[in-house]
C-alpha cells in the first residue's frame, strides 16, 4: 500500500511522509514549551515517574493519587524521563512525533476508501486542526494523542484481518493481524479510558468495508466476528479492573454541574454542548483551556440553547440515515464522530470535564473521512477551485495552531490567558484570583475568589483555597466556616474538616469545633490531622496531657511532619511532661534543626527544669 502509486504521480508513501512533515512542521514550535498546569501536578510531581525502575508502582497507580487510570501514557513519560533527565522539550518533541505517527495512520486509514487525493485532502485538515494544539502542545494531553494512534492503528489492522478472513487466509499474516489488533486495543485501553469506544468504532470499520465491496454488513462481520468479540471482552475486562482499582466505574469527580445527576439530566445539561462541538470542528476560533460554569450554562431544564443541541443531534441523526445510502464516507465519518463522543459526552458516565478540546482529537479522525469525501467530490469538475480552498482552510488552521501553541509555554502565558479566554468561568476566576495572591494582592485575590464561589458554589477546592487564604490572614471564622463547606460538599476531604476544627478552636468556637471533629472522627479516625484537630480542642480546654496524647499518636501516624512534633512539644510543656517534651523536640530537630520555634521549645524546657 505504501509503495504504490497515485493518480498525482507520486507514492502513496510520499504523500504519509509529506503529511506527517507538515505535522511536525505544524507543531514544532510547541517544542519550546515547558511543564504547564496539569504537566507539574502529573509529571514533575509524580516522582515515581522519574525512574523506570518503579515499573510495577507505575501500572498500578492511579494517574492521579486516587483517581483515573493510564499506565501507558504514564510509562512513556517515565521513558522520557529516564532519556531526557526531565527535560521538557524532550516531551513535547515526543508529543509532536506521536502526532506525526497518527497523522500518517489515518491517513492510511483513509487510502482504502477515498483514495490518495481525498485521504491526502482529508488529512491536512487533521494535521493542522487548532483544537489539536491542547492535545499536542501540552505533555498531559499525549494522552489523547496515544488513543488517537492506537485507534487508528487498531482500525487498520482489524480491516486488513477482514480482507485476510474474506480469503480465508489462515498464513502468519492472519496472526500478526489478529494480534496487532489486540495489542493495539490494549495499549490504547491503557492510555486514556475513551479508549473503550474502540469496539464500536471497529464495527464501523466493518459496515464500511463492506459498502466499498458492495457486501452487506452481516456477511463481511461474520468473516472475523471471533476478533471483534475477543476486542469486546478484553475492553470489558479492563473496565472491571480499572474499577477494582479506581473503587468505582467513573474514577474521578464529576465535572462541575454534573454531581448527582442521571442520564437524562446529563443529556439536558450537555445537549448545548452539542454546539459547542459543531463550533470547535468547523469554525475554531475562539479556543479555550476551560468550559465550566459559567463560562459555559449548566442547567437541568429545557433553555433554548437546549433545545437547539437536541436539533442539531436530530439533524446529524437524519443526515447519518440519508448519507448511509447516497454518501457512506460521510455517514461513516459523522458515526466516527459520534461514536468517539459517547464516553467523553458525560452521558453514559460522567467524567471530570464538561468539555476540554484535547478530548476531541479521536472524533476528529471522522473529519477526514467527510472532508476527503466532500473535496474528491468537487474536484472532479473543479479541482483547482477544490484545492485552493482546502490549501486556504490549512493555512488558516496552521496560522490559528501557531498563534495558540505559545499559551502553553509556561504558566505566565498559561494563567493570563484562561481567565481571558473563559471569562465568567468559576475557573478562570478561581485561577486568577490565585494569581493575584501571588503578587501579593490580596484585595484583589479575596474579591475574585469570591465571585468564583457565587459562579459555582459547589466546588469544594475552590473553598478550601479560599479557607488558607483567610487562615493566612488569622480570619479564623471566614476559614474555618470555608473549610467546613469543603468538607460538606465532599466528606471524604478530612483534611478540610480537620482545617474546620482547629480554626473553630482559634475562633474560640469549641461548639463547631467539636461537631466537625465528631464527624472527622467517624470519617477518618486514624487520621493524623485529625488526631491533631482533637488535640487543639483538647488544648483549648486545659487538658494539656490529653492534647500531648493526641499529638504524639499524630507524629505516630506521620512520623516524618516536624509540625506534629512541635505540637507535641508544646502541650508535653504544658503539660510539665519532661520526658516526652525532651523527645518531642530532638525528633524535631533530627527533622528540621532550623525550625523557626526550635530554639523557644529549647528555652521553655530548661526553664521548666527539664534536663
Amino acid at each position: 500500500m505504501t509503495g504504490g502509486s497515485s493518480n498525482l504521480g507520486v507514492s502513496t508513501g510520499m504523500v504519509a511522509w509529506t503529511m506527517g512533515l507538515i505535522a511536525i512542521a505544524t507543531f514544532l514550535p510547541s517544542v519550546a514549551n515547558g511543564f504547564v498546569f496539569d504537566d507539574v501536578q502529573v509529571v514533575v510531581e509524580q516522582t515515581t515517574l522519574h525512574s523506570l525502575s518503579n515499573f510495577f508502582e507505575i501500572i498500578s497507580s492511579p494517574w492521579w493519587s486516587d483517581a483515573l487510570y493510564r499506565p501507558v501514557t504514564k510509562l512513556s513519560f517515565a521513558f522520557d524521563w529516564a532519556v531526557s533527565g526531565g527535560a521538557p522539550w524532550y516531551f513535547h518533541a515526543m508529543n509532536v512525533l506521536l502526532h506525526a505517527a497518527t497523522t500518517c495512520a489515518v491517513f492510511f486509514l483513509a487510502l482504502r476508501w477515498l483514495g490518495v487525493f481525498g485521504a491526502a485532502i482529508g488529512t491536512a485538515i487533521f494535521v493542522a486542526h487548532p483544537v489539536h494544539v491542547e492535545a499536542v502542545a501540552s505533555v498531559v494531553g499525549r494522552a489523547e494523542v496515544l488513543v488517537g494512534l492506537f485507534a487508528a492503528a487498531a482500525a487498520l489492522l482489524y480491516r486488513w484481518d477482514g480482507v485476510l478472513a474474506s480469503y480465508d487466509d489462515r498464513s502468519w499474516r492472519r496472526y500478526v493481524a489478529t494480534g496487532g489488533t489486540m495489542t493495539m486495543l490494549v495499549l490504547g485501553l491503557g492510555s486514556k479510558e475513551n479508549a473503550v469506544v474502540i469496539p464500536g468504532l471497529l464495527v464501523l470499520v466493518d459496515w464500511m468495508e463492506a459498502k466499498s465491496k458492495n457486501r452487506s454488513f452481516d456477511s463481511w462481520f461474520r468473516s472475523h466476528w471471533i476478533l471483534w468479540v475477543a476486542t469486546l471482552v478484553l475492553t470489558l475486562e479492563w473496565v472491571w479492573l480499572r474499577s477494582e482499582l479506581l473503587g468505582g466505574l467513573v474514577g474521578d469527580d464529576p465535572a462541575p454541574g454534573l454531581e448527582a445527576t442521571g442520564i437524562l439530566g446529563r443529556a439536558i445539561i450537555m445537549a448545548p454542548i452539542a454546539l459547542q462541538y459543531l463550533r470547535l470542528f468547523v469554525f475554531p476560533l475562539h479556543l479555550s483551556a476551560d468550559y465550566s460554569p459559567n463560562f459555559v450554562s449548566v442547567d437541568v431544564g429545557l433553555t433554548l440553547s437546549a433545545i437547539a443541541g437536541f436539533v442539531l443531534l436530530a439533524v446529524m441523526s437524519v443526515l447519518v440515515v440519508i448519507m448511509a445510502k447516497r454518501a457512506p464516507l460521510v455517514a461513516f465519518g459523522l458515526m466516527w464522530i459520534a461514536g468517539s463522543l459517547v464516553i467523553v459526552s458525560n452521558i453514559v458516565v460522567p467524567t471530570g470535564v464538561l468539555l476540554a478540546e484535547r478530548t476531541l482529537y479521536l472524533p476528529s479522525i471522522g473529519l477526514i473521512f467527510i472532508v476527503g469525501h466532500l473535496a474528491t467530490m468537487v474536484s472532479t469538475r473543479h479541482v483547482k477551485s477544490a484545492c485552493i480552498v482546502v490549501s486556504t482552510i490549512v493555512a488558516l488552521g496552521i496560522v490559528r495552531t501557531a498563534s495558540r501553541i505559545p499559551v502553553f509555554k509556561n504558566d505566565a502565558n498559561f494563567y493570563p490567558r484562561l481567565a481571558l479566554d473563559a471569562p465568567g468561568s468559576f475557573r478562570s476566576l478561581w485561577v486568577s484570583g490565585m494569581m493575584a495572591y501571588t503578587i501579593d494582592d490580596r484585595v484583589l485575590g479575596e474579591r475574585l475568589l469570591r465571585e468564583a464561589i457565587v459562579a459555582f458554589p459547589l466546588y469544594p477546592n475552590v473553598w478550601h483555597d479560599f479557607g488558607r487564604r483567610m487562615q493566612e490572614e488569622d480570619r479564623w471564622e471566614e476559614a474555618a466556616q470555608a473549610f467546613s463547606v469543603a468538607f460538606n460538599l465532599d466528606t471524604t476531604r478530612v483534611n478540610d474538616a480537620a482545617n474546620a476544627v482547629t480554626n473553630f478552636v482559634r475562633n474560640g468556637n469549641l461548639d463547631s469545633a467539636k461537631v466537625y471533629a465528631a464527624v472527622a472522627v467517624r470519617a477518618d479516625p486514624f487520621h493524623p490531622r485529625v488526631k491533631e484537630a482533637l488535640g487543639w480542642i483538647a488544648t483549648a480546654e486545659g487538658r494539656h496531657l490529653d492534647a500531648m496524647t493526641y499529638h504524639r499518636q499524630a507524629a505516630w501516624l506521620d512520623p516524618d511532619e516536624p509540625v506534629y512534633w512541635y505540637r507535641v512539644a508544646q502541650s508535653a510543656l504544658k503539660a510539665s511532661h519532661c520526658p516526652s517534651a525532651l523527645t518531642a523536640t530532638r525528633r524535631l530537630g533530627d527533622l528540621d534543626d532550623e525550625f523557626p520555634n526550635l530554639a523557644t521549645l529549647k528555652q521553655d524546657a530548661d526553664s521548666l527544669g527539664c534536663g
